[in-house]
């Protein structure tokens, strides 16, 4: 198995852009035929993260989800 690479976003207050930039790299990958997963994205309650949650694999707690957006919290595994 190849090895994989991360990728992290840093930005010095909410709301500068960081989960929107992750979220749409990772459609992008889905579209191209890329395996990626959500684990956690801390959304804030905002409507468009939840939007943009959806479609994409995630990990919860529970084990693995379907890609709707449940809420709570959840960080980026692979990609």
């Amino acid at each position: 198995m190849a090895r994989g690479t991360s990728r992290i976003y840093l930005g010095a207050a909410p709301g500068v852009g960081k989960t929107h930039a992750m979220l749409s790299e990772a459609h992008r990958r889905v579209e191209r035929g890329t395996d990626c997963v959500v684990g956690f994205v801390e959304h804030h309650e905002r409507p468009r993260t939840e939007v943009m949650l959806r479609g994409l694999e995630q990990v919860g707690s529970g084990g693995w989800s379907t890609g709707e957006p449940r809420s709570g919290r959840r960080t980026w595994t692979r990609c």
